[in-house]
């Protein structure tokens, strides 16, 4: 056997070891590859109304792809603890805050990042013409979404994102209500009994 395929069954083992633990990670970009992979190992995980606990350190990536672990996080009935820790952006910021209320937390050293949407526009004037109506529906969508989830109006979304990233360290995310409360090593324990 090659080191490349033992090396393909030991991540598969340990995979499987932490999903048995209900503990799921988004790590690096999102992509195609990973949200199908999350979002596969949040529905398989429905057969227990045990929380959950999904670790995000990510810059983002595919709004689609993220839109699939949206989806997936929706039909579940447990509980989804969401754990930022370091780095999250973009659609890892709304994928984290869709975590269960009163169950979103953030480590003491993470930083958040929410933005207006970004994309490079080419093609015919009508494709451009398309593809901006879709981009404006999406961030609409995200917008209403955060605005939900944190409490704030839309107007204030807006106002907070427009033209530029809208970064926040722990405390003040939390302040924001995008999070609920710091991750601490007492939490990290009773997660593991």
């Amino acid at each position: 056997m090659s080191s490349r395929k033992k090396k393909k069954i030991v991540l598969k083992k340990q995979t499987k070891k932490r999903v048995s633990k209900r503990k799921l990670y988004l790590f690096g970009e999102i992509t195609d590859e990973s949200a199908g992979r999350l979002a596969e190992s949040i529905i398989s995980l429905n057969d227990s109304n045990e929380d959950v606990y999904l670790y995000i350190c990510s810059e983002g990536g595919d709004i689609y792809a993220g839109m699939a672990i949206l989806d997936a996080m929706g039909l579940v009935d447990y509980d989804i603890n969401t754990i930022v820790t370091g780095y999250c952006a973009s659609m890892a910021s709304i994928i984290a805050m869709c975590g269960t209320k009163g169950k979103r937390f953030i480590t003491r050293n993470s930083c958040f990042l929410y933005h207006c949407g970004t994309d490079s526009l080419e093609g015919t004037v009508d494709s451009i013409k398309q593809n901006l109506m879709e981009f404006e529906r999406l961030e609409n969508r995200f917008n209403k979404l955060v605005a939900k989830r944190t409490g704030k109006s839309l107007v204030k979304i807006k106002k907070d994102i427009k033209n530029k990233d809208f970064i926040l360290n722990a405390s003040q995310a939390i302040k924001y209500k995008a999070f609920d409360s710091l991750w601490t090593k007492t939490r990290e324990r009773k997660s593991n009994e």
